[in-house]
Parts: C-alpha cells; sequence; structure tokens
C-alpha cells in the first residue's frame, strides 16, 4: 500500500473562505496526499469565481447543477484516481498527521477496508472537546445500527470498496454518514475505529443543516425504516420499533421546548409498548460518544 495514493474530496458550496482554510489544513498533511478534488456543488457565481484563486491548492471541478453534499462525494470519489479515499467538509481541518496516523493502522492491520476515527469539537466559545469512542477496534452491525460507525470526515476507505458498496445514499440530505457505516458493515466491509481526533468540526457561526431538529428527525426514521431487517436481526423482533423509540428520545431531549418534550414523550411511549433497546454490552461505544449540532453525544462512534 502507497502511502500518497490518497485522493481526498472536499464538497463546497458558496463559503470559499472556510474552503481555504480546509484545503490549507489537507496540504499540511504530514503525508501529502496525491491528490485533492473540490466538487463545486453549483456555487453562485461570485463565490465561484474565487476558486480560481485555490486552484494551486486543488483541482477543481465544477458541476453544472445543485446535486447536494452526499453526491458531491460521490462525484469525486468516481473522478478519484487514489487507491484510498478521504473526505473533508469545506468548513472542517483536518489535523496534520491524520493521513500518517491512519496509514499507519492500515499497515498493521492490512484486512482493513475501512477505517474511521473521532474528532474535536470547537464550539463557537472557544471551548474544544474529544468527541468518539475510546477503544480502538473493528466494528459490528450493531455498533452501526447504534451509532454512526464514522463521521465522513473522519473516514479512510478503498476506493474500490466505496464504489462497489455505491458511496453516500444521495437521497439523504443527512446522517448520510449513518446510514453508510451500517450498509458497509452488513455488506462485509471490514470497519475499524481508531480512537483518537482526526479532524476538527467547527460548531457554529454558519448555516449547518445538522442544526435542523426536523430533518434530523426524518433523516434517522428513514435510515431506520431502510434497515429496519437488519434491526430485528440484532435486536429482536420489535427492534426497529426500539430503535424509534431510542431515536425519538433522544433528539427531542436534544430539541427541547415543547416540540422535543413531546417527540421525547412519544419515544417514552414507543419504549413503554415495544421495551427499551438494551445498551449493557455496548459500554465501549457509549464512552464520550459524540456528533454534530441536533445529535447528541451518544449519537456517533467516530
Amino acid at each position: 500500500m502507497a502511502d500518497h495514493s490518497l485522493t481526498v474530496i472536499v464538497p463546497h458550496r458558496n463559503r470559499p473562505d472556510y474552503l481555504r482554510q480546509a484545503l490549507l489544513s489537507i496540504r499540511a498533511q504530514s503525508i501529502v496526499p496525491s491528490e485533492i478534488l473540490v466538487v463545486d456543488d453549483y456555487s453562485l457565481p461570485a463565490h465561484r469565481e474565487k476558486l480560481d484563486d485555490l486552484a494551486d491548492l486543488a483541482t477543481i471541478l465544477l458541476l453544472e447543477r445543485n446535486v447536494g453534499l452526499t453526491e458531491a462525494r460521490n462525484i469525486g470519489a468516481k473522478a478519484a484516481k487514489g487507491e484510498w479515499l478521504a473526505f473533508l467538509d469545506d468548513d472542517d481541518l483536518f489535523f496534520p498527521d491524520k493521513a500518517d496516523r491512519q496509514f499507519r493502522y492500515l499497515r498493521e492491520h492490512p484486512d482493513c477496508d475501512a477505517l474511521g476515527g473521532g474528532l474535536i469539537m470547537a464550539s463557537s466559545d472557544g471551548r474544544r472537546e474529544y468527541w468518539g469512542g475510546h477503544e480502538t477496534r473493528q466494528l459490528t452491525v450493531r455498533d452501526a445500527l447504534l451509532y454512526t460507525a464514522s463521521m465522513a470526515q473522519a473516514l479512510m476507505i478503498r476506493r474500490d470498496v466505496f464504489l462497489q458498496l455505491g458511496g453516500f445514499e444521495a437521497r439523504l440530505r443527512a446522517l448520510e454518514d449513518y446510514e453508510f457505516g451500517i450498509r458497509a458493515i452488513a455488506s462485509g466491509c471490514r470497519m475499524h475505529f481508531l480512537a483518537e481526533p482526526m479532524f476538527i468540526y467547527r460548531r457554529g457561526g454558519r448555516e449547518q443543516m445538522s442544526m435542523e431538529f426536523g430533518r434530523m428527525v426524518r433523516a434517522e426514521m428513514a435510515v431506520l425504516q431502510r434497515h429496519s431487517g437488519l434491526c430485528k436481526q440484532q435486536f429482536g423482533r420489535f427492534g426497529s420499533l426500539r430503535l424509534h423509540g431510542r431515536c425519538y428520545k433522544k433528539r427531542g431531549l436534544g430539541r427541547g421546548g415543547l416540540v422535543g418534550h413531546s417527540v421525547w414523550a412519544m419515544g417514552c411511549i414507543l419504549e413503554g409498548l415495544f421495551g427499551r433497546q438494551p445498551e449493557e454490552c455496548d459500554a465501549s461505544s457509549r464512552q464520550n460518544n459524540a456528533g454534530r449540532e441536533g445529535q447528541l453525544p451518544d449519537d456517533v462512534l467516530g
């Protein structure tokens, strides 16, 4: 495995100033990727003009229509030349040794097809904390159903495996990495989690889809419905309904207010009827797991 055979894909729309910072964090890697692709998702003309100034930092792919963040990543993956793929959103930052640490792990675990990791949540008030699991290990379908196996920005995956899996689900505009982890592991992809921070997620100060409560609830319901068979297989006859109740409770608590409490109560009703989803055997996954806005700390493994 050649360390340099890596393509980093950066989906972008209307945020050239953030994008420059993201690209500089990629270029600052101790192992510089062989290819950096920016997939511009039909930015407004005034913003697209600024991309010319970034041509020395990355190859720019200009889309002729808005396809969304998820499909932009998939388009980048199809155009990529690297053996391995990594992803970074245009408003986040890689740690300088991300690729180095992940490639070292992959050399030690040559059967690993995909590798996730944790993150540092940087809040607008200056707080920084590690969010993610505390145990480095191979992940299971159970892990992926209960938690996002890996956020896209922490993921490194073989390009051929990613393409064989069909990439991220383009019809999802949120939690696409949650759904991908379930589908990948259930399909036999050997995905590991490296219990170290891979990137900095900058929270607040701009428009973020994951701030939208309704969108996040609908997305998780859609994912659970799509994989209801796996829920039953892993958690029993009422596994899907129990996970629906779990979703309503955690997102209701995160939302707060009248709406949040109503959603939380709906989750309590489902748990009262069908039982609470036991998570005692997932203690390693529940150690300080966290995710993006709209998610609670136990939503994301990496």
